[in-house]
């Protein structure tokens, strides 16, 4: 039999493929920035063993340390988050 065309589910898949997309796309820019970092601190460790190998001066890599260096700052959360996800929500 045909089914007739209910827009309430329409826009139900539509906001679960929204949200679960976002979530994705979140996820894949997150894992290529690390990836992009991970390869830059790998050039930088090989050409700083081939400089040692060489007994060349190392260069100097002012951001390596910039980039691994951990900062903990205390987190602050704003105490109407749950408000402000019930509204997101709604």
């Amino acid at each position: 039999m045909y089914q007739s065309y209910d827009p309430g589910m329409f826009w139900a898949a539509f906001g679960a493929l929204w949200i679960f997309g976002c979530a994705l796309v979140l996820i894949v820019v997150w894992h290529l920035r690390s990836k992009q970092r991970i390869e830059k601190l790998n050039l930088i460790h090989q050409e700083r063993m081939r400089a040692m190998e060489k007994g060349i001066p190392l260069p100097e890599v002012p951001e390596l340390d910039e980039e691994s260096r951990i900062e903990i700052k205390p987190i602050r959360i704003n105490p109407k988050w749950p408000l402000g996800l019930g509204a997101l929500c709604l």
